[in-house]
């Protein structure tokens, strides 16, 4: 209740002493309540300490984060649910361990921001330099719009699943070795920079460990969309791979085999040759792969 006031007090006296006014713009936060929707009471006992009871647990990034996440603009009642920030947590490990995976590769990793030539990128290469693309848009408009839950949900959407479950594990397909060092020190370059309102501290870094330019993530330009290739074409066709691991990954549960066993996958004879599609279902699915012959060709087969 004493926002508005405050608010308009401000003008008033802006305009008054300084003869302008002292901002164009308001972002009123939500109020917290617990998660069965009372207001937080000393009376009630459900307070929550930030610093005494959050952070010594989850840190400062992950309980930034955490909250920022339940945030949304289409109400001022946030229901504050402490695993949000437990998630943010292992999100934050999550992306420590793709940074430890990234500097221990044998390939050398270039300078900042450098991508192998267009001609030498892979498949899933360019599906995750177009989902990166796209996440980096929609963290910006996201942002720009005060919408920091949305922020929240597509940087852990891209950073956790897309990046660390489907892109870090088809690295390890012997395709991949040639690019995978310079790709992955670029997608995660540039996704911490669109990370770091919300979680500066691992961004920072992360940032710092990864060839970059210039003294701190602070100061670091914002991604360029125009400097993030898209393929969408190709970025579709990677998409049809995850679908078909999907499947199979379903399969081997139906069929009772055991993770760490192979399992046989037949595919067409004139599909053989891709290998930007065979070695990610081969790797990602831990298939044998075999041919036969008949079929279109295509992933459907």
């Amino acid at each position: 209740d004493i926002i508005f006031l405050w608010v308009s007090r401000m003008v008033m006296l802006g305009l008054r002493f300084a003869g302008k006014m002292p901002f164009d713009m308001v972002f009123v936060t939500p109020l917290v309540f617990d998660s069965q929707g009372r207001k937080m009471s000393r009376s009630l006992g459900n307070g929550v300490d930030p610093m005494t009871d959050l952070m010594p647990k989850y840190g400062a990034d992950g309980t930034r984060f955490g909250i920022l996440r339940q945030m949304r603009l289409e109400s001022q009642e946030l229901r504050f649910d402490e695993r949000y920030c437990d998630e943010a947590k292992r999100f934050a490990t999550k992306l420590w361990n793709a940074l430890r995976y990234t500097c221990a590769l044998p390939e050398e990793l270039p300078g900042a921001n450098v991508l192998p030539p267009r001609e030498k990128l892979t498949v899933a290469d360019k599906w995750i330099l177009t989902e990166l693309r796209d996440a980096v848009e929609a963290v910006t408009r996201a942002y720009e719009g005060f919408e920091f839950g949305v922020a929240a949900d597509t940087l852990l959407q891209f950073g956790w699943y897309t990046l660390c479950d489907w892109y870090v594990e088809a690295t390890k397909a012997p395709g991949q070795h040639e690019t995978r060092a310079a790709v992955l020190s670029f997608v995660l370059n540039a996704f911490v920079r669109a990370m770091h309102p919300i979680a500066p501290f691992v961004t920072e870094e992360i940032w710092q460990t990864l060839p970059h330019d210039g003294a701190t993530i602070v100061t670091a330009s914002w991604p360029d969309l125009a400097e993030i290739p898209s393929f969408p074409d190709d970025a579709a066709v990677f998409g049809a791979v995850i679908e078909k691991v999907d499947q199979l990954r379903n399969a081997r549960s139906e069929w009772a085999i055991a993770p760490k066993d192979w399992m046989r996958v037949e595919i067409p004879a004139a599909l053989a040759a891709e290998r930007g599609i065979v070695e990610p279902v081969a790797t990602l699915a831990r298939a044998q792969i075999t041919t036969y012959d008949g079929g279109d060709g295509s992933l459907r087969d």
